[in-house]
Order: C-alpha cells, then structure tokens, then sequence
C-alpha cells in the first residue's frame, strides 16, 4: 500500500477514535430513572413497608431516584406507610426494587426487600 493510503487509514482511526471518546464522556451520569428500568410489571398492586428500625427511631425506608441504593434518596419512609407498585426491576447488585407511586403523589423507587403486600 502506499504511503498517503496508510495516512488516510490512521487519520480515519484517529478521528474514529476521538469520536467514541467524546460520546462516553458526554454519556448522562445516574440520576432519575422512572418507569424505564422495570423489567417486570406488577399489575399496580398496593404494599406496605413492613421493617421497624427499633433502635434509632430514624426512617424504616427509603425511596429512591433509581433501582437501588447507590441513587439519590427522594423520601423517608416508616413502617406502614403506604404506596402502590407499578413494576419492579433489578438495582445494579441484582436485588429486586418497585417502581412505586405514593397517596401524595410521589414517584420513585422502593426496596422491595422493605415491603409487604397490600395495605397493612
């Protein structure tokens, strides 16, 4: 091959190469997930958080932006309170996490390891 077709090659590499670079930094980082990460519907059934923390008297629960505790946290929750479940979908470490609706209207996503079924 010539010498000015092995340029063109290592000018369309490194051009390439710049490219997909400058598309992973601009990539979003984690922040709000709604809906798009269930993998499961639930057919929107009521639950309830079914933990008590007895020693400090601080949140049961938490919601969360994303499938997972390594999102921002949106809201407390304590035992009982109530909130409906639209789908579920993984968190990063392979534990199961409802896409949920509270009664004031909030949506996030709640550790499904924290709730029972149904209204309590």
């Amino acid at each position: 091959m010539s010498r000015i077709r092995w340029r063109r090659m290592g000018t369309v590499a490194a051009v390439g190469a710049a490219l997909f670079a400058g598309s992973v930094t601009v990539a979003p980082t984690a922040g709000a997930v709604g809906s798009a990460a269930c993998s499961q519907n639930v057919t929107n059934h009521w639950r309830h958080i079914d933990i008590f923390n007895y020693e400090d008297h601080g949140h049961e629960a938490y919601m969360h932006s994303g499938p997972g505790a390594t999102y921002k946290i949106t809201k407390g929750l304590y035992f009982n309170d109530q909130f409906k479940a639209y789908c579920k979908g993984l968190s990063p470490h392979g534990n199961w996490w409802y896409y949920s609706k509270l009664p004031s209207g909030k949506k996030g996503w709640i550790a499904a390891r924290s709730s029972a079924r149904g209204k309590y």
